[in-house]
């Protein structure tokens, strides 16, 4: 790893890390793009998904009497 930048291009992707704490990424999967953002001093991950369906479906319990 250098100082200052590292470039990885994986299968599906790109990921740049910048001064060995910031690490931006962005991969393709299908028909989802997929936006990282990780600052690895602090440990915080954010991620950002566009897809056609939705990820995270919220589901109902219904009781019945």
């Amino acid at each position: 790893m250098t100082p200052i930048i590292d470039i990885f291009i994986p299968k599906n992707g790109i990921i740049i890390i910048l001064f060995q704490h910031f690490r931006f990424g962005v991969s393709i999967h299908n028909d989802s793009i997929r936006f990282e953002l990780c600052i690895w001093k602090y440990g915080i991950t954010t991620s950002f998904i566009t897809s056609e369906e939705n990820l995270c479906q919220e589901t109902q319990e219904v009781k019945r009497l």
